[in-house]
């Protein structure tokens, strides 16, 4: 995690984006969101977390739109999961990034060298606006030379060869 002194600049499509340190209640949301994970038993696990996600949003899709209850608790619990992933597997740091609306959470992936908004991500699966589902967005967070812009699907031949989404 990046101390208190420090602020990173990366660039994103041509655009700087700087980095800020994690505040004393950015962390303390975290913990409470995994603790409620683990409470629910939603293991930090590719199976766990998109099993969770996609039991979730099949359900919340079944129902007619007036009774659908706010998705957001669902898409954030899958999001802070998907980054938590990132830290402990690729030795990463959650971040917030400064953008124009506000500050939002984010993930430096030191292994992809990318910096990543999991939570949005997460959150455009869900309503369907990118072409990406929740088990290969988690692949990618766990794969050892992961391409976030050109994500494989798990079970495809990848650079390999082997189907293992690489």
């Amino acid at each position: 995690m990046l101390n208190e002194s420090q602020t990173e600049d990366f660039h994103a499509e041509d655009e700087e984006v700087n980095l800020l340190p994690l505040d004393d209640d950015s962390v303390e949301w975290i913990e409470i969101v995994l603790d409620t994970a683990a409470d629910l038993e939603i293991e930090l696990s590719a199976e766990s977390i998109s099993a969770f996600f996609n039991e979730a949003k099949e359900n919340w899709y079944a129902k007619e739109e007036d009774e659908r209850e706010d998705p957001t608790g669902y898409m954030v619990t899958a999001g802070v999961l998907a980054g938590q992933l990132i830290v402990e597997e690729h030795d990463g740091d959650w971040v917030l990034v400064e953008l124009p609306e506000g500050n939002q959470l984010g993930v430096v992936d030191p292994v992809s060298e990318v910096v990543l908004v999991p939570l949005d991500t997460v959150a455009e699966i869900w309503f369907d606006e990118i072409d990406l589902d929740i088990n290969t967005f988690i692949d990618e967070c766990l794969s050892d030379t992961p391409d976030y812009d050109n994500p494989t699907a798990s079970g495809e031949e990848g650079s390999c060869g082997c189907n293992c989404g690489c």
